[in-house]
């Protein structure tokens, strides 16, 4: 059975991270500011979105289906939100890819597969 994926859960595995290394000192907007949208692409898992100054995660609940997938998930859109808070969008350039792997290393990440 896969994890029901909800808006609440999405919001809840954020501020567990947000208060974790690295994340912690970034500082990321509060769960309560960020839109979280469950979505059923079957093609994308999940991404961060930051218009007019609002920040919305969406997760996949066809490609999201665990714990570990989630939390993972979500540590790479807070790193996506980390670079856009700093207007670096550049996808997964030289910023995102610094800020991976301080989160893959603090949280036991693959960062080949980040």
């Amino acid at each position: 059975m896969a994890l029901p994926l909800t808006p609440a859960l999405l919001e809840a595995t954020y501020e567990f991270l947000r208060r974790t290394p690295p994340f912690h000192k970034w500082n990321l907007p509060p769960g309560e500011v960020v839109t979280f949208k469950v979505t059923r692409n079957a093609h994308v898992q999940g991404d961060h979105l930051l218009v007019k100054g609002k920040h919305t995660i969406r997760a996949s609940s066809k490609k999201t289906g665990n714990t570990h997938n989630l939390i993972e998930l979500m540590a790479h859109e807070m790193v996506h939100a980390k670079c856009d808070l700093e207007g670096v969008r550049a996808e997964h350039g030289a910023e995102f890819k610094r800020a991976a792997r301080a989160v893959c290393k603090a949280h036991g990440f693959d960062e080949k597969n980040f």
